[in-house]
């Protein structure tokens, strides 16, 4: 039977309505947040409007009315179909039930690893002429074909070809360095022992497990802040356990319907050591460890309102998440270490670990720090040395920019 044409209007119309109330609702969701972020913004340049537009598409991306149960009908639906891949291969899936991001382009923009390891070995030619020693930490990258069951045919994300060759140029120049993918293969442990299904970050376990290697590498290089084995022993250490309460930033993507929670280890060594913990452009924090240095809001916030679990993650606790500028000084050891930490997130645990033997920590995000920025941090303080550490999709001229 022919439809007759008012039945189209009649659908047209309720379409429009439809599309311009949920256009309302989300406008209504996003707009104190717009309005806050407009007001707050310090514009003196083209560069500083492309990031407010930017920061305002985010926003209203992130408030879109109904966003969450969207999310969770798309996972259902992708999960109940049998995909390995979520949002065009945005995230994609091993047999294990483990996500990671998805890369067809891992092939075609190729890296020049000598180069970026050739500025690395200048930078700490200038750092040793002015008595500063130099480490490099390679963090290991979730997908490895030693421990991941992948699916044929599926783009995971994969630099480690490119890390590789990054490493060889590392011993070639006789730089100090700790490969901690190499670490990982030889421990003997599980991917569900070293990572999260629903993030690319490393767990608890698997840096702690690197950590004592990093303080064995340092002791090689005149070093010796563990001589008693205290700070390698995770017996002296608290530990805090939250099943069921961490969504990593796959997992925020795909819905929990689709990837699962994860349980969280939170660690940290509580020796009644006082910090300042100060972050550029935010708040400075002042206490013991776990008053200063971990961000236990975060749990609360989750317990309070579940659905804050899509925008928090349980790995920020560490640091209270990585910041672009960051000092943590340790005022009960005021003889330790000074170190320069140019980093990417996969250093919070390790900074937490190392707090208690330092006396002062700066840490720098070097992808959005200038070179400016680096050498007045090295310019305006005595460090006794300078680490860079990256896992391998940060091994880019983004992070290396000396």
């Amino acid at each position: 039977m022919k439809k007759s044409g008012y039945q189209y209007y009649i659908f047209t119309v309720v379409f429009m309505v439809a599309l311009f109330a949920f256009a309302i609702l989300s406008w209504k969701c996003s707009l104190s947040t717009l309005v806050s972020e407009i007001e707050e913004s310090d514009i003196t340049g083209i560069d500083e409007v492309d990031d407010l537009v930017s920061s305002l598409e985010t926003d209203i991306q992130e408030n879109i009315f109904a966003r969450y149960n969207a999310i969770e009908a798309y996972g259902s639906l992708t999960k109940a179909l049998g995909k390995n891949e979520v949002n065009g291969f945005e995230y994609v899936r091993d047999k294990d039930g483990f996500l990671y991001s998805g890369n067809f382009w891992s092939d075609v923009y190729q890296r020049d690893e000598e180069a970026l390891a050739l500025e690395v070995e200048e930078f700490k030619e200038d750092l040793n002429k002015n008595g500063i020693d130099f480490m490099f930490i390679s963090f290991p990258q979730k997908y490895n074909k030693t421990w991941t069951n992948g699916y044929s045919g599926i783009p995971y994300d994969d630099f480690s070809y490119e890390m590789e060759r990054f490493m060889i140029q590392m011993r070639k120049y006789g730089i100090n360095n700790v490969d901690c993918t190499l670490l990982l293969e030889d421990s003997g442990m599980s991917i569900d022992e070293m990572f999260f299904k629903t993030d690319h970050h490393w767990t608890t376990e698997a840096s702690f497990y690197c950590f004592s290697y990093i303080l064995d590498e340092l002791k090689d290089m005149g070093y010796d802040l563990d001589p008693t084995g205290y700070y390698t022993d995770s017996d002296n250490y608290t530990h805090l356990y939250y099943e069921n309460m961490m969504l990593g930033s796959c997992g925020r993507s795909t819905g929990i319907n689709y990837s699962g929670y994860d349980d969280f280890e939170l660690m940290y060594l509580d020796d009644g050591s006082e910090y300042e913990y100060s972050i550029v452009g935010s708040n400075t924090y002042y206490g013991t460890i776990d008053e200063a240095l971990i961000n236990f809001s975060i749990v609360d916030q989750i317990n309070e309102n579940p659905e804050s679990i899509y925008e928090l993650s349980l790995y920020d606790m560490y640091l209270r998440g990585i910041r672009n500028q960051a000092s943590i000084i340790n005022k009960s050891n005021p003889d330790g270490l000074k170190v320069l930490m140019l980093r990417d997130s996969y250093a919070d645990p390790i900074a937490t670990y190392m707090a208690p033997m330092c006396s002062q920590i700066d840490l720098l995000w070097t992808k959005y720090v200038s070179e400016e920025t680096i050498q007045s941090y090295i310019e305006n303080n005595d460090y006794d040395i300078v680490i860079l550490a990256l896992y391998p999709d940060d091994m880019s001229s983004e992070f290396i920019d000396f």
